[in-house]
């Protein structure tokens, strides 16, 4: 039931009685208001360059906010929301913890549609995803809003926000994927042929990211998600139809890493938030959607390479050893500022127990020059794909194979 008297985790004032999670009164009044401020937000937006080409509505107001996929419908127009684990309980006029989610009248409705704040042509590599069209280039979308509080999110202003609190744009999924057909390479720019959901948490504007995907995959336009993995099994079943790469971060090891950074519920609670995200692992392996691992490693929280040796073994036992994995160098921002960036040597390290726990792709990301930015041959040792940060400097597959001595490298290569 709701905790009246809690202060949520986020700005809003009291928590949903199910997790804990922030939430706000709503009333009709305040649903209208809403209305109006995703129509300002998005007509304040600045115009979208001509590079992207994508073309703007003349309204930046939705018909109204989409019904969302995944909830129950309990007495007294309560509802659950079955999206990720937290099963949100709102009363009526409740908001869920992701701040796009709202209990109106017994039905659990978002206004995350059609109003992405960011929208931007980005390197594949920046997922990270070293396996996917290496090279390539992809139309990044994302719209503000986030379950999770982790304390060093680079990108706050827009995850820790309500999408119509926002500066936004107006661009519906068959904008989106307009846009990424008219990303032809002209004058030597890099191929783009793949939409991004990334730089929020796009578990928190499901809808919408269902939908462009759904509308990708009928033009053949290719579908990458950076993401928590905080999903619920049967949300994230879904996802896989419409998903063709998988960014999959494991955070951390451990609910007390969980809960302390990220923001999950206390490991007292025993509610396996953590345990979550491994399921979700392994329901994509179990789907054959390709995906790689990162794993930012921040200094004093989940350095500790007991931790890293532990995670590896999990991930070669139940991933297999092909999975690409990367360890991301931490950068000071939001609520960890007082931090160091993660230091080279510790990268060296957690790397070098990945490779010795069998894990065959190990990379380093916020790093360059580093041997870890290459994809090797792990029967021969060729250096197959070179690269500088995000930058490809040379890639020698042949038909996804090394050149050398032919051994298969998996991937989405074409």
């Amino acid at each position: 039931m709701r905790n009246a008297g809690e202060e949520g985790l986020g700005s809003e004032a009291g928590a949903c009685g199910g997790c804990g999670a922030a939430w706000k009164p709503l009333g009709r009044r305040g649903f209208l208001k809403r209305l109006a401020a995703l129509a300002a937000g998005a007509a304040a937006s600045p115009a979208i360059s001509a590079l992207m080409g994508f073309a703007r509505s003349a309204s930046a107001s939705p018909a109204g906010w989409l019904e969302v996929e995944f909830y129950e419908k309990l007495k007294n127009n309560e509802i659950l929301c079955h999206v990720c684990p937290f099963d949100c309980h709102l009363f009526d006029q409740e908001m869920c913890r992701c701040r796009t989610r709202t209990n109106l009248g017994g039905k659990l409705l978002t206004p995350a549609w059609n109003n992405p704040c960011i929208i931007r042509r980005d390197p594949i590599e920046k997922m990270p995803l070293n396996h996917f069209l290496p090279g390539e280039e992809q139309v990044s979308l994302a719209v503000g809003g986030c379950m999770l509080r982790c304390l060093y999110c680079q990108n706050w202003q827009q995850s820790q926000s309500m999408p119509q609190n926002l500066k936004n744009f107006a661009c519906t999924p068959e904008d989106a994927v307009s846009g990424v057909l008219k990303q032809t390479p002209e004058d030597g720019a890099k191929k783009c042929r793949t939409i991004g959901f990334t730089y929020t948490e796009p578990i928190a504007w499901l809808e919408y990211a269902k939908a462009v995907g759904l509308h990708a995959k009928s033009r053949n336009v290719r579908v990458a998600m950076a993401t928590s993995m905080f999903f619920k099994e049967k949300a994230l079943r879904d996802a896989c139809k419409y998903v063709t790469a998988f960014a999959a971060a494991l955070k951390g090891w451990g609910e007390l890493f969980y809960n302390k950074v990220i923001g999950t519920r206390d490991p007292k609670e025993e509610r396996g938030d953590f345990k979550a995200v491994l399921k979700a692992l392994e329901v994509v392996k179990e789907e054959g959607v390709w995906m790689e691992i990162t794993n930012l490693v921040v200094p004093t929280y989940n350095d500790d390479m007991a931790g890293v040796k532990e995670m590896c073994g999990w991930i070669a036992k139940n991933l297999g050893t092909s999975v690409p994995l990367h360890f991301g160098r931490f950068v000071p921002e939001f609520k960890l500022k007082n931090l160091p960036r993660t230091p080279v040597e510790t990268l060296d390290e957690a790397r070098k127990i990945a490779l010795d726990a069998g894990i065959k792709y190990v990379y380093t990301s916020n790093i360059a020059p580093h041997t870890g930015n290459n994809t090797y041959c792990p029967k021969c040792g060729e250096k197959i794909i070179s690269r500088l940060g995000f930058k490809i400097l040379s890639n020698g597959l042949r038909d996804g194979a090394c050149p050398k001595c032919g051994e298969k490298v998996p991937g989405v290569w074409s």
